[in-house]
């Protein structure tokens, strides 16, 4: 059961068997959480004190060897991993195991908790030395309400953030797309080659009560903005041939499981295609303990913590008040702030975020390598061409896909000309610059001018004649070689 650098609890169906009252309590605790109920550490304690005395009372000797183990970690974290094959282990919440002495071994320091499918021994990706890549990818489609969408854009602010001073020194690559196609995410995953995936939006876990079956889904945007669930494993099966390392379900019962069946859920099945590291979300989170999370969590990361122990920190951080990111960046950012009721439920949801890890120790990347800082480290500001943008963007989703797909050719109604107005500091510049960015990269040309003293309209219009002359010459260049060439070909 133990190892030099963890405690491995092997769990069977039989311990279920003998412990038949955790099932009821299992299911309280997740009707509490479906209603959002407050739920303190007292009620968490209750629940997770049954926990350890039914794997005490099914493993004797597990309270010497945890204290062995402990006084052998010293000052590291001594990882504690829940090991079975059985869905009915499986779904029981670990997350909130209490011992008498140490606490909630799922949320204190000295401490990492994780779980492991017994049987599972895929071939894990090769360990690549950094910068390291982040694909942060969420999933706007347009039937949401303005509250759906404000959680998903703060908790983008909120990882902008925590891995901003990390991008400009060269150690992380974000790459954040506007567009939540399933067709999107299935290509970066091939071409930016990401090694950890944190896919935002809303997740939900299906019953067939005609097939007897359970599974989880993912609502992608098809091409109109519209949700279009893919389930979990449509999703898994994107992630052959990659070299992943982690995913992070930042969405509700992205963790959910099946007490009957191991292969139902989204986590689960992204476990089981061979992904070393696999976190989900047990139950639905509230706003104010998902943006906690994810700014914690890269924080840690950042900071070259292992999985288990960044997991660990940002559980424990969901406890704490949202002050000193609402002081950062803004309190319109986060709905629940105003709301007491919900900003107390989110505090007792740390323990929802569960981890699923083939091998605890796997890397995300080898952290020694050479970091290459960005040219301007100081910069607040991007440009293009010569015209300011803000550095970071974030929002405006749905604006910016129906104006893209207007301004594409192939438009059923294309736009020719097209006008922002509003008042000062709304975002017009801001998001024209977005736009345009966008169209660039998919091989529009761009002219841009800015109204500003030092660029004179005349210089534009100059520069822009002469380009589009340019331009048609060598269209001109090319039909007539065309022409010639037909005309050989034909005598």
């Amino acid at each position: 059961m133990t190892s030099t650098a963890s405690i491995v609890i092997p769990l069977t169906a039989e311990f279920l068997s003998q412990q038949r009252h955790l099932n009821a309590l299992a299911r309280q605790l997740a009707d509490a959480y479906a209603e959002h109920k407050v739920l303190t550490d007292d009620v968490l304690k209750a629940i997770g004190s049954a926990l350890w005395q039914a794997l005490t009372d099914h493993h004797p000797n597990l309270p010497d060897d945890l204290r062995q183990a402990k006084q052998k970690a010293g000052l590291q974290a001594l990882p504690i991993i829940i090991e079975s094959d059985d869905a009915g282990v499986f779904s029981l919440p670990w997350e909130a195991l209490y011992h008498p002495d140490y606490a909630f071994v799922g949320r204190e320091a000295g401490f990492s908790l994780s779980r492991r499918i017994a049987s599972l021994n895929t071939a894990l990706p090769i360990v690549e030395k950094g910068p390291l890549r982040v694909l942060l990818f969420t999933s706007l489609p347009d039937d949401l309400d303005e509250s759906g969408r404000l959680n998903v854009e703060a908790e983008q602010a909120a990882v902008q953030e925590a891995l901003s001073d990390l991008e400009q020194a060269g150690k992380v690559q974000l790459e954040m797309p506007d567009d939540g196609r399933f067709d999107t995410f299935k290509g970066l995953l091939h071409t930016f080659k990401p090694h950890l995936v944190y896919l935002s939006g809303h997740g939900k876990f299906e019953h067939d009560r005609v097939n007897d079956r359970a599974y989880g889904t993912f609502l992608f945007e098809n091409e109109w903005g519209e949700p279009l669930p893919k389930t979990q494993n449509e999703i898994a099966a994107c992630f052959a041939n990659t070299t992943v390392q982690a995913v992070v379900l930042s969405a509700c019962q992205s963790g959910m499981q099946s007490s009957r069946d191991l292969n139902a859920g989204l986590s689960l099945a992204l476990a089981k295609c061979g992904i070393p590291h696999v976190i989900g979300m047990r139950e639905s989170v509230l706003d104010v303990a998902g943006i906690r999370f994810a700014r914690t969590f890269f924080d840690a990361l950042g900071q070259q913590h292992p999985m288990p122990t960044a997991l660990q920190l940002a559980r424990a951080a969901i406890v704490h008040p949202l002050a000193d990111l609402e002081a950062e960046l803004g309190s319109d950012l986060y709905r629940d702030w105003r709301d007491p009721q919900r900003t107390a439920a989110s505090l007792g949801q740390w323990c929802l975020p569960m981890l699923i890890s083939q091998r605890h120790a796997h890397a995300l990347i080898d952290w020694q390598f050479e970091a290459r800082p960005k040219a301007e480290p100081d910069a607040l500001n991007l440009t293009f061409q010569n015209i300011v943008l803000p550095k970071q963007f974030v929002g405006r989703r749905r604006e910016l896909r129906q104006l893209q797909n207007r301004l594409r050719p192939k438009a059923s109604q294309p736009l020719r000309q097209l006008l922002l107005i509003g008042a000062g500091g709304m975002g017009k510049t801001a998001l024209m610059g977005k736009l345009a960015k966008g169209l660039e990269n998919d091989g529009y040309t761009i002219y841009a001018y800015a109204a500003r003293p030092e660029q004179r309209l005349s210089d534009f219009a100059l520069n822009l004649e002469m380009a589009l002359s340019e331009a048609n010459a060598k269209k001109y260049d090319r039909a007539r070689a065309h022409n010639r060439d037909a005309v050989a070909r034909a005598t």
